[in-house]
């Protein structure tokens, strides 16, 4: 939902009152949440803004920072992080696997199918159709996507590896990234590919 360009129609500092509500629907929507993952998403004492998008979504950002959750259709039901707050909590959802080969088609914004996915030794997980999950390579820790899921753990149990997999809703390097100071985690992202974290030796 974030491929065209988007323009930001109003921008508000959210009110104490309206701060501490986030707070609440952040702990409801994502119990794992810890008070350290808060910190190092909303740092002590800093204000929050709210934005009203031309696609009808709002963001919730960091007063002069980058954006941290999104509300796809602006009614104030969901909170969906960015890949800005991933990058900070990055186990903050289950994540489903791919080949760094497969990662240019999502960065491009195609959605991820599940002949596409990696599955781990321990398999896929159990999931429903409709839960969000995020997208990453095993040997990269970032998540460079989420969505939510067109099959569940059952039906990919019964029917295998074919169809339909994650429908993106963001991603790295989409126009809700742009927003922000359009940094990257790590040099494993580029603009067109994920590749594999290389780790020093030092």
């Amino acid at each position: 939902m974030f491929k065209k360009n988007i323009a930001v129609l109003q921008t508000r500092p959210l009110s104490g009152k309206d701060g501490k509500k986030l707070r609440k629907d952040l702990e409801r929507l994502y119990p794992s949440l810890s008070d350290e993952d808060h910190k190092r998403l909303f740092a002590n004492k800093t204000d929050v803004n709210l934005l009203r998008l031309s696609n009808k979504a709002q963001v919730y950002a960091c007063i002069g920072g980058n954006p941290l959750f999104f509300d796809p259709t602006g009614r104030e039901d969901v909170l969906i992080p960015t890949v800005y707050a991933l990058w900070l909590c990055p186990k903050l959802l289950n994540t489903l696997y791919t080949h760094s080969e497969v990662s240019p088609k999502v960065l491009g914004g195609a959605d991820l199918f599940l002949q596409g996915l990696i599955v781990p030794d321990q398999g896929l997980g159990s999931f429903a159709s409709g839960d969000l999950m995020l997208a990453s390579i095993p040997q990269n820790p970032f998540p460079f996507a989420i969505g939510v899921m067109e099959a569940s753990s059952a039906d990919i149990k019964k029917n295998g590896l074919k169809g339909k997999g994650l429908k993106l809703l963001h991603h790295y390097p989409d126009m809700l990234w742009a927003l922000g100071n359009k940094s990257v985690p790590d040099p494993s992202f580029t603009p067109t590919r994920v590749f594999p974290q290389v780790l020093s030796c030092m």
